[in-house]
Parts: structure tokens; C-alpha cells; sequence
């Protein structure tokens, strides 16, 4: 009876993985027709101590293949104590459509970056919205690539991004987004929503009013969730896209503390996902016990479903590849990726449930606080 049950199970992940690898085959790549249109566009950036990162920021933006005299960039200096406002000072001044302003106060229920984007979008006076982090290269398709996807129903468009590979560390980060991407694009080609993502995202003007703007959606650690999510109770629609011509590319966390920071922020946006989602989570952060107690039990079968697991999986992850333009390596992406999920996964989930704290670009947000105050993150800065 146990061996029928599992290869019940081994057979029925086989079938589920097929689905998804048959759905990728059949919805191939689109690349972005030109935006017969030519509207308006502003782009929100929040920085906040990004002399690092900045300048590589801006210029990608100047690149852009987008007229100037249709385009304008606004940048919110959130308080840094860095140079960062020295470098936008020098960049407004070369390029008279770069704007910034200093952010010294907050505007209604927005806190943090979201009331950032609050008053940038209030200064701003595009048509769409487009926006980005002060750490993130966006190519130069970037506004035509999610403008194409707008039809006279869409709200919101999210498009992709990849952390750069430039160590190991970066390089298992790189392969969780494009894998996560790759999931959010099969889900919400199923009209399931899920999330937009903050760095890489553009919003219909009136969408975006319809909300009533940041000041007015619930504060939550996960802003670009919070702004997607209502945009769709107001009866917007909504499109996640996943090619070349929309692929960000950011910079890698760097060690593992600062990585269990950003996932443990993100958990929160987690709970929001689709029951579905919520269980594939729920499944990867039991899959190193799973195999724990399999290998001790039965470990003939344990092997034989964990090789259906990883060919599956891995088959995803190339085509994930493919989609945006990069080239994977089979084994060594198969290693490092197995490894970097079976250790990550259980970690993630054992925070989010003894670690009460968020701590997102020097502030702090308490679980506690939100209980009190009945506002979605308490907020002080560290």
C-alpha cells in the first residue's frame, strides 16, 4: 500500500509538472509590438542611500527607447544620509527631465517607500506610471515592452526581473526570480492574481486614482502587492509578462542575514497569494524533511521521486531561461538551485513564524504594532 501511494504521488507531480511545462510550450514568447501611441510617461523612483546604485540606475533610464519629450523621471530622496542626494542634484541639473524632490514628511496611511511613490506620483503628470528601485538596470525596452501589454481594460502590468549572477550567492537568486516569475506567469495566465512586482512594474494614471493613491490603500511592507491588489478590486485587469524585452536586472544580496531579511518582508505578501501557491510554498518548506524521513523509510523511493522532482523542475527552469534571453547551465544550475531551495525554504518559513520584525532599508516594522494599531506595520527608523 505505501509503495502504490507513492508512486500515486510521484506520478500525479509528474502530471502536474507536465501541465506546466506544456502550458510554457504552448504560450510562447511575445516580443512587444510597437505602442501605436506615443503617451505620456513618468517614472517613480524611491531611493533611499543608494549612492551605490544609483548612478547605474539613471543612466539605464537615459538609455531608454523612448522620447525624451514624452518622458519624464521623478526621484524621491527618502532621507538618505549618504551622497545620494549628490547625485541626483548633478543629474537634474545635466538632464532637465530628471526631477527630484526630498521626502520630509508623509501623506495619509503611506509610510516607508510607498509614501515615496505617494508624492512622487502627486508631482508627477503622465499618463502611466512606470515604477523602478534606485538599484535596478531596466533595458532599454523597458516602457514600449509594458505599454504593448495595456489594453483599455489593464490597470496594471508587472514585467520581470533578475538578479545578476556575480557570485554564487547571486547567481541561486537569479535562479529563485526567474523561477518565481515563471510561476506568477502561469498562474495569471490562469486569471489568478498574484502581485506586481515594485522594481519593475507600470500603472494606468486612472487606475491609480481609482485607488485613491498610497496615502489612501492600508500601509503593508509589500506596497507594490498592496497597489496591485486593489487596483484589482476596482475592477481593473492586470497582466505579468516574462521576456527579454522586459527583463530588470538587479543587484544580489550579498549574504545570507541580509537574504532572510528581504524573504522574511516578503512572507508577508506571501499570505496573500492564491490557495494554490500558498500550498506549492507550503510543499517546498516540508521538502527537506520530506526527505529526511524518506531516505530513512524508504529510501529507493524517496530517490526515485526527488530525480521526477528536480528533471521536472529543471525542465521548467530552462524554458524560464529561454524566455528572457539567458543561457542555463543544466548541472551546475541543478545543483546550486536544489541546494539554495532546500536550505532556504525551511529557513524562510521558520522566521516568519518566531521573528515578529521586518527590517527594510534601515526602518523597522513590528507585527506587534499592527496588531495594536489595527495599520498594516508599525514603523520606526532604526
Amino acid at each position: 500500500m505505501t509503495m502504490l501511494l507513492i508512486l500515486y504521488w510521484s506520478l500525479l507531480l509528474c502530471s502536474l509538472w507536465l501541465l506546466v511545462v506544456l502550458h510554457f510550450i504552448t504560450n510562447g514568447t511575445k516580443h512587444p509590438k510597437q505602442h501605436q501611441e506615443v503617451p505620456l510617461v513618468s517614472i517613480l523612483v524611491a531611493a533611499r542611500n543608494e549612492e551605490d546604485n544609483l548612478e547605474m540606475c539613471l543612466q539605464a533610464l537615459l538609455q531608454l527607447d523612448y522620447p525624451f519629450d514624452r518622458l519624464e523621471i521623478w526621484i524621491g530622496n527618502d532621507a538618505s544620509t549618504d551622497c545620494t542626494e549628490l547625485i541626483l542634484q548633478r543629474y537634474a541639473h545635466l538632464f532637465s527631465h530628471i526631477q527630484y524632490i526630498n521626502i520630509t514628511d508623509t501623506v495619509g496611511l503611506a509610510k516607508g517607500k510607498a509614501n515615496v511613490l505617494a508624492q512622487l506620483a502627486r508631482k508627477a503628470k503622465g499618463d502611466y506610471f512606470f515604477i523602478t528601485d534606485a538599484d535596478i538596470q531596466v533595458p532599454t525596452t523597458w516602457i514600449q515592452s509594458l505599454l504593448e501589454a495595456f489594453t483599455p481594460q489593464t490597470g496594471i502590468v508587472s514585467g520581470c526581473t533578475s538578479s545578476q549572477p556575480i557570485h554564487w550567492l547571486g547567481k541561486a537568486q537569479q535562479l529563485d526570480w526567474l523561477y518565481a516569475f515563471g510561476m506568477v506567469r502561469i498562474v495569471s495566465d490562469w486569471n489568478l492574481p498574484v502581485s506586481a512586482v515594485g522594481n519593475n512594474m507600470a500603472i494606468r494614471r486612472k487606475a491609480y486614482e481609482d485607488t485613491g493613491g498610497y496615502e489612501a490603500i492600508p500601509f503593508s511592507v509589500t506596497e507594490d502587492q498592496a497597489l496591485f491588489l486593489e487596483t484589482i478590486k476596482h475592477g481593473w485587469k492586470f497582466k505579468n509578462l516574462m521576456n527579454s524585452s522586459c527583463l530588470a536586472l538587479t543587484q544580489p544580496i550579498h549574504n545570507w542575514s541580509a537574504l532572510l531579511k528581504q524573504r522574511r518582508r516578503w512572507m508577508q505578501g506571501a499570505m496573500k497569494l492564491p490557495l494554490v501557491l500558498l500550498f506549492v510554498l507550503f510543499l517546498q518548506g516540508l521538502v527537506l524533511p520530506a526527505l529526511f524521513l524518506g531516505f530513512w523509510f524508504m529510501p529507493v523511493f524517496t530517490l526515485f521521486a526527488w530525480i521526477l522532482k528536480i528533471g521536472f523542475q529543471q525542465m521548467f527552469m530552462r524554458m524560464c531561461f529561454k524566455r528572457v534571453g539567458l543561457r542555463y547551465h543544466l548541472w551546475l544550475h541543478t545543483v546550486l538551485f536544489e541546494w539554495y531551495s532546500l536550505v532556504l525554504s525551511p529557513l524562510v518559513i521558520l522566521q516568519y513564524l518566531f521573528i515578529r520584525k521586518v527590517e527594510w532599508k534601515g526602518r523597522v516594522y513590528y507585527e506587534e504594532e499592527k496588531r495594536q494599531t489595527g495599520i498594516r506595520g508599525g514603523i520606526r527608523a532604526l
